[in-house]
């Protein structure tokens, strides 16, 4: 939570028209107020909030909106609606735009609009997917950047190229970026690619020092609440374990 923010005086700001104001609360209370759903009236100002700022050709609040008709944040949830804000922030080359609509393609909603489910089969969603991945990475979007290199790794709307998907998960773990979640993500395939070869001569110390960092940063995202990270520290302890096993076999080998 922000406790520097003082939403009385942000709201009186935004009540009086100040248009920064107005994403400054509608971002609190989406995203810092500790809530997982808010309530009916907290969600009628923040779509009139979002709903300001969109017009006056806010990105950001196009992508915050959409994420309210997609999850249902306090309102019906309406994909529709969703897709319609994601494609207008796409059309001003907002990078996570890409990001959105890729997984708006690629996954189906679970029980609370979010794509957390397997991905989809069909061809043309996954073709989808992977234009929007692709654009996003040219963007800059580490994200996407993330999901470009696994569909080249399993071949996906693509042929399969692991020397291109290192490549690309390497990029994106250098990208300058404040999203650690998505750096989380580029150690933690990097790891993997370290770890069986894939792209790259196999190295399992290079293997180790990724994973760990991955498993470092999930950690910290976890503990600060985010808990959609718990899904990717499950999966890079699991990682880690099988790295430092491998590691022991060789170490017996030698010593033989």
């Amino acid at each position: 939570m922000n406790t520097s923010f003082d939403l009385l005086k942000e709201l009186m700001k935004a009540e009086a028209g100040d248009r920064n104001a107005m994403r400054s609360v509608a971002y609190y209370l989406l995203y810092e107020n500790d809530m997982d759903t808010i309530t009916a009236e907290e969600a009628e100002r923040c779509v009139r909030y979002l709903s300001a700022a969109c017009e006056a050709g806010d990105p950001d609040a196009m992508l915050d909106l959409g994420g309210m008709y997609l999850s249902g944040n306090g309102i019906p949830a309406d994909r529709e609606r969703a897709l319609f804000w994601y494609r207008k922030a796409a059309e001003l080359d907002h990078p996570l735009a890409f990001n959105r609509l890729a997984q708006f393609y690629l996954y189906d909603e679970d029980e609370d609009g979010l794509g957390y489910l397997p991905a989809t089969s069909d061809p043309e969603r996954i073709r989808k997917a992977f234009e929007y991945f692709r654009k996003g990475a040219e963007l800059g979007e580490v994200g996407c950047m993330v999901e470009l290199g696994i569909m080249y790794m399993c071949g996906e709307c693509c042929n399969a190229d692991t020397e291109k998907g290192f490549r690309i998960f390497e990029k994106a773990y250098q990208a300058d970026t404040v999203e650690l979640e998505s750096h989380a993500q580029a150690a933690f395939h990097l790891a993997v690619c370290y770890h069986y070869g894939d792209g790259v001569e196999k190295n399992l110390s290079e293997a180790k020092k990724y994973i760990l960092e991955s498993r470092q940063t999930e950690e910290t995202e976890y503990i600060a609440g985010r808990t959609g990270s718990r899904y990717f520290l499950d999966q890079a302890n699991e990682e880690m374990q099988k790295i430092i096993a491998d590691m022991e076999d060789e170490q017996a080998s030698a010593a033989e």
